[in-house]
């Protein structure tokens, strides 16, 4: 029975990672308890609304029912994996639990209505129902964080679901498959996979779907030159949630902090601070102030405080943000990652190296457990320790670091601003260090991360930063 699971899974939890397993699992089975007692309550007043009240049509009763359905296949592939979990599930399962579908949507008869209905032919509607549900797993290994796993079930449905000839379906996989190559940063074949979603999305009716996938477009593809691309995916996941009206606050509230995304890139940062600032006051109402989605916008909106040179009051939020995400997820949640390198960054603007180092430090652990050591996202917390490092004059672990983080950019992320700082960090770093030998080299990187920025539209000042320090770095001694 339930009991028994719920026990199996509380020992799996706690033999998977004896230092976090129980508190998880309390933290887990508290937000899971919460959706299946909302799942009800939905389930049975919608049951009570057609057959005892005869408030709605029998046909309007199915809708929601399929609804709630769809979100119950999300519940039963999340929690198979908790029950098989390894530490890494564990340190996930929080957030999983918290990325559960919305159920409010299950009570929007007007957009449930708009959809085109599935297939009325059994076998037809059979398949339907195993290929949601196949993709409701693919969702719940992304969500605890087994990438490798959900790319290759995304690669197997983007293959045999289009013989089914049914758009609703396909614009959900092709989302979440765009979200599984984000999240790898295989970026190309993200943004074209979310690109299809829209097309498909809209092709079948499903706004919020379309509105999700232009809001991913717009707000994730990292690169300063692609703004004004950006931008026109924000007019469109702006201008369907108009057509969808009041509420979707939490939708709303990514709208903005992709709008707080460009605006950063383009060193508009007042505007960014606002964007931030709106799309953390949409989800503290939306979701509550305790929400680790809430710490995610505090983050970037102390980001932004830190681009503009007000370091205390940035390090200030990231405090609060950090404090959120901690007390909502523990404090060995992979998504912590960002809140704790980007906490590094500001120490190291405040010239306190032995802070940062500390920070990065942790960053990297959280890394190593939730990531590869060589994940892209590796390259933020150690370009940060090797500038820390410079700080602290530590020239020889400066310089090991940065090589290691620009390996990893130049593999992985060839988005200019970033693969500028990391050269220009390790070009300083080897004329620091002061060996003859390193010379020719620093130089080089000097002139490669000049070009970076040069090509890259908004980066020009940094370009010119880095051609004053190659005109003051002489070539030998």
């Amino acid at each position: 029975g339930a009991g028994t699971r719920r026990e199996a899974t509380r020992a799996a939890f706690i033999a998977a990672s004896p230092d976090l397993g129980a508190d998880t699992w309390r933290r887990t089975a508290q937000i899971l308890d919460g959706y299946a007692r909302h799942w009800s309550e939905l389930y049975t007043s919608t049951c009570e609304a057609t057959q005892l009240r005869g408030e709605q049509s029998a046909d309007v009763m199915d809708l929601k029912m399929d609804c709630l359905g769809q979100a119950l296949d999300g519940l039963r592939s999340v929690t198979s994996i908790f029950a098989k979990a390894d530490r890494g599930v564990v340190m996930q399962s929080v957030d999983a639990a918290l990325a559960l579908p919305t159920l409010d949507r299950c009570k929007d008869t007007q957009a449930l209505r708009a959809v085109v209905p599935p297939p009325t032919d059994k076998a037809a509607r059979a398949r339907v129902d195993e290929l949601r549900r196949r993709n409701a797993d693919v969702k719940a290994l992304f969500d605890t964080g087994r990438l490798d796993e959900a790319h290759r079930r995304a690669a197997e449905l983007l293959r045999v679901a289009p013989d089914l000839h049914y758009a609703p379906l396909m614009a959900e996989i092709e989302l979440n498959a765009a979200g599984v190559d984000i999240e790898m940063v295989q970026l190309t074949t993200g943004e074209a996979l979310a690109e299809r979603a829209v097309w498909t999305a809209l092709e079948s009716k499903q706004d919020e779907l379309a509105a999700t996938a232009a809001i991913v477009l717009a707000g994730e593809l990292g690169d300063a030159g692609m703004s004004e691309r950006e931008r026109q995916w924000e007019k469109l996941g702006a201008a369907l949630l108009a057509r969808m009206g009041p509420g979707h606050d939490v939708l709303r509230s990514w709208l903005m902090q992709a709008r707080g995304n460009v605006a950063e890139r383009e060193r508009r940062y007042k505007d960014a601070l606002a964007a931030y600032s709106e799309a953390v006051a949409l989800k503290v109402r939306a979701l509550g102030p305790d929400h680790p989605d809430v710490a995610r916008s505090m983050d970037s909106l102390g980001q932004a405080l830190e681009e503009m040179g007000q370091h205390e009051a940035a390090l200030a939020q990231s405090q609060r943000a950090l404090t959120i995400a901690e007390n909502a997820s523990g404090k060995m949640s992979p998504a912590l990652v960002y809140i704790v390198s980007n906490r590094g960054e500001i120490l190291n603007s405040l010239g306190r190296g032995e802070d940062a180092v500390r920070t990065f430090e942790r960053a990297l652990a959280l890394v190593r457990a939730s990531m590869s050591e060589d994940a892209p996202f590796a390259a933020f917390p150690l370009t940060g320790l090797g500038k820390a490092y410079l700080l602290l004059g530590r020239n020889d672990e400066a310089v090991s670091t940065l090589e290691r983080a620009l390996r990893i950019r130049e593999k992985g992320d060839r988005i200019c601003q970033r693969l500028g700082e990391t050269r220009f960090a390790l070009a300083r770093a080897l004329v620091a260090r002061g060996r003859a030998d390193d010379r020719a080299r620093a130089r080089a990187l000097g002139v490669a991360a000049h070009d970076a920025y040069t090509g890259c539209k908004w980066y020009e000042a940094d370009g010119a930063t880095v051609d004053r320090w190659l005109a003051a770095t002489p070539q030998r001694r």
